[in-house]
């Protein structure tokens, strides 16, 4: 038996502070475990997680957990450690051809327990002209000509299944600005939202805005009371402004343009957990870097006001994944994506809020070889965090280099 030995750079903890900001670091007494193997657990052979882990405590006191692909199967339990996978697919689009429905493919990415007990959910709804052989005439791929929006779910049985809020495409609460083409490979559009964070009467999401070039792309901020979520508003810059309301059970949106928050700062934010022993957000995103440019992981922001973000911090250092290194057979090195933080322990049923010590949550993309064959797999990943509060003294925090083995038959 031939042993494989590869290695993905983790947990590195490199971090000044100033005075008495609030810093992540590994919780050395806690063990990194994980959570889901897809070699192990999966259902079938579509059941690999393919989005930021989401968590919502229902009625009867179960943690419902997420971390959906287009077919959204739950873990279910009293806590992380004591999770049981239902292959139940507790919601999954139609299908439907027709790009201006938005009902072709979509992924659940927030969650919030109403006071009745149902659970209203924004998802990410898209249209795959690849799956339908409608052409793209502005490039090949799987991802070209993509065109996405964020849907409105409801679930009235404490999370066990969902349906959209209004009939597609009226259950779309951020649709895209511009009617579907095949001749644009970046349609403009939201793709991502957040789990949902209550402040101050209010839940928030950031959703990730794609333009068709980099500058046009950036983190939006939405929200809605919450005792009402039926009407939501973007930040605009200087107010709040109503974007969608539900009524005559469909959704009325205006085309309103959000401002960019964390301009220049914030990736594609996956993420945030409100940190109550300091009043402090903070926000979770991926960065593809190459030295001497910087270094590819995750990094982690905070802010005081959801607006403004303090520079990144590297929490956990790991490539990124592309279609390429995907596609590649003989590419065997470790990726990281979809990372989110969790504490188990909060009392917010949306598991908005934390305390000093909570989880970072991510899937690792991996591939084996054995008897030949190259088979890829996929794990979701709980990596235990602290937050400690520097007061003005420039420290740096411990780093852990991951060893991951793959073994091989002759």
């Amino acid at each position: 038996m031939f042993l494989k030995a590869f290695w993905s750079t983790a947990l590195a903890l490199t971090m000044g502070a100033s005075a008495n900001a609030q810093v992540l670091e590994r919780a050395p007494q806690r063990a990194q475990t994980v959570l889901y193997d897809s070699r192990r657990d999966a259902c079938d052979g579509s059941d690999l997680p393919d989005a930021p882990a989401r968590a919502v405590r229902n009625s009867d006191g179960n943690l419902v957990l997420f971390a959906p692909n287009f077919k959204a199967r739950a873990f279910e339990g009293p806590s992380l450690s004591a999770l049981n996978k239902d292959c139940r697919i507790r919601f999954s689009a139609s299908g439907d051809p027709d790009p201006n429905q938005l009902d072709d493919r979509t992924w659940i990415h927030s969650m919030m327990r109403l006071a009745d007990g149902r659970i209203f959910a924004l998802a990410s709804a898209s249209y795959m002209p690849y799956r339908h052989n409608q052409s793209c005439t502005a490039g090949k791929g799987r991802t070209a000509c993509w065109y996405n929006g964020i849907a409105a779910l409801i679930s009235t049985d404490g999370g066990k299944s969902f349906s959209y809020l209004g009939n597609p495409p009226h259950h779309l609460v951020l649709r895209p600005p511009e009617p579907y083409s095949g001749n644009s490979r970046n349609p403009p559009g939201f793709i991502t939202a957040t789990n949902f964070v209550k402040h101050e009467g209010h839940a928030y999401s950031i959703v990730w805005y794609r333009g068709r070039k980099a500058p046009e792309r950036y983190n939006c901020l939405l929200r809605a009371s919450v005792s009402n979520p039926l009407e939501w508003e973007v930040w605009t810059g200087a107010a709040y402004e109503s974007v969608a309301r539900f009524e005559d059970n469909q959704w009325t949106t205006s085309s309103r343009t959000c401002a960019a928050i964390g301009d220049g700062v914030l990736g594609n934010v996956r993420s945030i957990i409100f940190h109550e022993p300091s009043r402090t957000f903070f926000a979770v995103y991926s960065k593809s870097s190459k030295p001497p440019n910087g270094t590819s992981g995750f990094y982690y922001s905070t802010s005081k006001n959801l607006h403004d973000w303090s520079p990144g911090k590297l929490i956990y250092q790991g490539r990124s994944p592309s279609r390429e290194q995907l596609d590649d057979p003989t590419d065997l090195e470790v990726s990281i994506t979809y990372p989110a933080f969790l504490d188990e322990n909060s009392i917010d049923p949306d598991f908005g809020t934390a305390s000093d010590q909570f989880d970072l949550i991510f899937v690792r993309l991996a591939k084996s070889a054995s008897g030949g064959r190259i088979s890829s797999y996929r794990q979701l990943v709980r990596v235990p965090l602290k937050v400690r509060s520097d007061h003005g003294v420039e420290r740096t925090g411990s780093s852990l280099i991951e060893r991951t083995e793959h073994q091989s038959s002759p």
